[in-house]
């Protein structure tokens, strides 16, 4: 779901040199579902070599999701679902040289596969299954619930009714940045910059007084219309 929405600020008071008139904020929302009470959570899909979870107090997307989905539905919001993929997919359980099943814990595979491969050899006996392979098909169990399993992940973030105000305060902080026509440009260089930046030689000629102005234009070009819309 793609949406617009319009934000209360005045360019042309704070800024009267401003070619623009209005600010629109662009929000893409991967799903939005409903629960049963009637409230609505927003979905976000996400692929990563590994699950991340760390982040998710202070993440900024899922911020914008939620004031912005409060302005779009002007209903509850019950929370925020970051569902996030392995790159990976399941791989069969592994079997030794000796012709035993692996007891690595740590191989990409799934309790469904484990148990059936379990079923293969020793048949559906579980008690002539050796211990360390129960031990292993325990742990998968263990690990694989309705909401999160080795490949996928769904963990539900929440934010309360003072986190949609705040959100908001920040976009129209960053609105100063992105429409004052008279922005002041400073280097700021890290490390990174030498192999990450392709605006590193623009900085340097600000530096030595060259003209940065060129170097930005070899650089940049505008956006064409048709990717505005």
């Amino acid at each position: 779901m793609r949406a617009y929405i319009e934000i209360p600020f005045d360019i042309r008071r704070f800024f009267p040199n401003s070619p623009y008139s209005r600010a629109l904020y662009s929000v893409t929302i991967d799903r939005v579902t409903e629960d049963s009470d009637g409230l609505l959570w927003l979905v976000d899909y996400k692929t990563a070599k590994q699950m991340q979870t760390m982040h998710f107090a202070i993440d900024p997307q899922i911020g914008a999701y939620y004031w912005a989905a409060s302005h779009i539905y002007r209903r509850p919001i019950g929370g925020f679902i970051f569902q996030q993929h392995r790159k990976d997919i399941p791989a069969p359980p592994r079997m030794l040289s000796s012709g035993r099943l692996s007891s690595d814990v740590r191989q990409l595979t799934t309790h469904t596969a484990y148990r059936g491969a379990l079923c293969n050899i020793f048949g559906e006996d579980s008690s002539r299954w050796p211990k360390e392979n129960l031990k292993v098909l325990n742990e998968l169990a263990f690990e694989e619930t309705p909401e999160a399993d080795r490949f996928i992940r769904r963990d539900r973030v929440y934010r309360n009714e003072y986190a949609f105000e705040s959100e908001g305060a920040k976009i129209l902080l960053e609105l100063e940045d992105m429409l004052n026509p008279n922005l002041p440009l400073y280097p700021n260089p890290t490390r990174d910059c030498a192999f990450l930046c392709p605006f590193m030689h623009a900085c340097v000629s600000i530096d030595d007084g060259s003209d940065w102005e060129q170097e930005l234009e070899l650089l940049t070009q505008p956006r064409a219309q048709e990717e505005q819309s």
